[in-house]
Order: structure tokens, then C-alpha cells, then sequence
């Protein structure tokens, strides 16, 4: 079964312990803005020269083992991009001026910063100058651009309502004037030739209608006698002629 990951914070504590609080920067002897690849470069350089296989008659040879360790601590901590970046950034907070001294009882020497009961989270957080920036002025969203958008959209649509609404009163009144119009010079032709047959009586009708069948008759006898016209009194064929035909003239008599 495999072992559960490891905490970083607890693993960089514990390397950091095992290092004796020295940072591994120095220990590798790189800057702190070196790359990877030279990181890697100097810890080859390192491990050639303090490996044990080449120090076995050495005088102390646990000391070199010692020293190989340290060194290849500093070069696991720097290699992996979460603890490089942890200790890169707590690094920050433990050089800051805002740290508190450490007490008297508990300085000796060689004793690593990175103690059980020290939170580095809690102190990036309390002693770093991030804490005590203060925070830019927020303020709260009032929805008045969405406010704005709806009322110009509302006011486009009542706006293209109002618009249609005109044109379709304005060209129905056109419509209907003209119908009005037209319908009103009916009427009024109408009660004309209506006026014109009420002023005839009875024995007018007949008297015209015996001329015109009189008139027939002599012509098809090979008389021609021309009809004689009431002028007081106009012909509802005249009439009618006048109205339809454009003021041209009808026939004023009958053809049987």
C-alpha cells in the first residue's frame, strides 16, 4: 500500500531542519534567481567532488556522507517547483523587518527557524507587507448600466410601435377620404337623375312616349317626322346619356 503525500509544509520543515536553518541557496552556492539548469550544473559539480565512493579513506568519513546529505537536500528542495516556491516566499517573510525577535530562551545556536509551533502562513500573513496594505474602496454595483440598457431598449420598442401605429392610421384615413369622396359624387348623381324623374308627371311620360312611338312609325313608313322636344321638361335618356357618356347625346326617341 502506498505511503499518503507528504505535506510540503512539512516537507520543506523538515529539510530545512536537517539543513540547520541554512539556506539552500547557500548551500548549493548558486543566487537566489538561478535557473534550473544551473541549479542541476552545480549540484553534479557538488555530488562529484563529496560523493562517499570517492572519499573512502577519508579520515571522517561520516562527515563527508554529512555533507553529501546537505547537498543534495538543498538540491531537492530547489528542484521542485512547490518547494522552491514555498520557501522562496516564506523566505521573504522571515527577512522582513515586521518579524518579531525570537526570545532569548529559545536562541541557541544552529537552531532552525523553521520550528513545530512556528505557522510560516500565519507569519507571511501577520508580519509581511501584504497584511497591512490597505484594501482599495469597492463600490457595490448599483445596476444602473442595466438600468440604462433597458429603458433605451423599451424606449427603441414603443418607439417603433408609435411609428407603425401612424402609418397605418395615416394611410387608412387616406383610404377612407378617397372612398368618401368617390362615394359622395355618387350621391350626388344619384339625387340628380332622382330630382329629374320626380319633376315629370304621368301625362308628360305618356305624351313623350306616344311622340317617340309616332316618330318611329313615320319613319319606317318613310315619313320622317322629327319629334318635338319638351325642353322644359328633360328626357331620361338625355339624362342618362349626359351622366354616362361624358356629355355626349343620346338618342330622344324610342326605336320599336
Amino acid at each position: 500500500m502506498a505511503a499518503p503525500p507528504q505535506d510540503p509544509h512539512a516537507q520543506l520543515h523538515s529539510a530545512l531542519a536537517s539543513l540547520s536553518g541554512s539556506s539552500p541557496y547557500a548551500v548549493l552556492g548558486v543566487p537566489e534567481s538561478a535557473t534550473p539548469a544551473a541549479i542541476k550544473a552545480r549540484f553534479r559539480e557538488l555530488a562529484l567532488a563529496l560523493h562517499p565512493d570517492r572519499h573512502m579513506g577519508a579520515d571522517d568519513p561520516a562527515a563527508v556522507r554529512a555533507k553529501f546529505d546537505r547537498v543534495k537536500t538543498a538540491h531537492d528542495v530547489l528542484t521542485s517547483r512547490t518547494l522552491r516556491a514555498l520557501y522562496d516566499r516564506h523566505a521573504v517573510a522571515a527577512r522582513s523587518s515586521f518579524r518579531p525577535p525570537p526570545s532569548q530562551t529559545a536562541a541557541r545556536p544552529a537552531e532552525p527557524v523553521w520550528f513545530t509551533r512556528f505557522d510560516p502562513d500565519a507569519s507571511y500573513d501577520r508580519f509581511s507587507y501584504y497584511a497591512y496594505r490597505p484594501a482599495a474602496p469597492t463600490k457595490p454595483a448599483s445596476g444602473w448600466s442595466n438600468r440604462i440598457v433597458s429603458i433605451g431598449v423599451l424606449a427603441f420598442a414603443v418607439a417603433g410601435a408609435a411609428m407603425q401605429y401612424y402609418r397605418y392610421t395615416t394611410g387608412s384615413s387616406l383610404v377612407r377620404a378617397a372612398l368618401d369622396a368617390e362615394n359622395a359624387e355618387n350621391l350626388k348623381v344619384l339625387e340628380n337623375v332622382r330630382l329629374r324623374a320626380a319633376q315629370r308627371s304621368a301625362a308628360q311620360f305618356h305624351s313623350e312616349l306616344e311622340r317617340h312611338i309616332a316618330g318611329n312609325v313615320a319613319r319606317r313608313a318613310g315619313r320622317a317626322v322629327p319629334v318635338q322636344k319638351d325642353e322644359s321638361v328633360p328626357s331620361p335618356a338625355a339624362d342618362a346619356s349626359d351622366e354616362e357618356g361624358g356629355g355626349k347625346k343620346g338618342p330622344s326617341h324610342l326605336v320599336y
